[in-house]
């Protein structure tokens, strides 16, 4: 609970409360690339994808698959 005191006043308890612990911090994506070719179009992979976790690009542009490609 908190109270706050002002000029001797005190306030009545706030409700009873908790945090719950911090959530881990996930792993830094690590990501492979394949340089295009004349035959092939380039692609880069996240090769430690999780599924759990989502991801965005800066800019703004690529897209993720389910497999990290």
């Amino acid at each position: 609970t908190v109270t706050a005191t002002n000029g001797g006043c005190t306030s009545v308890a706030s409700a009873s409360f908790s945090n719950a612990a911090q959530l881990p911090t996930p792993v830094t994506p690590t990501i492979t690339s394949v340089a295009a070719s004349c035959s092939a179009a380039g692609s880069s992979t996240i090769s430690n994808y999780s599924a759990t976790n989502t991801y965005a690009f800066t800019p703004a542009g690529p897209t993720v698959g389910v497999a990290g490609v």
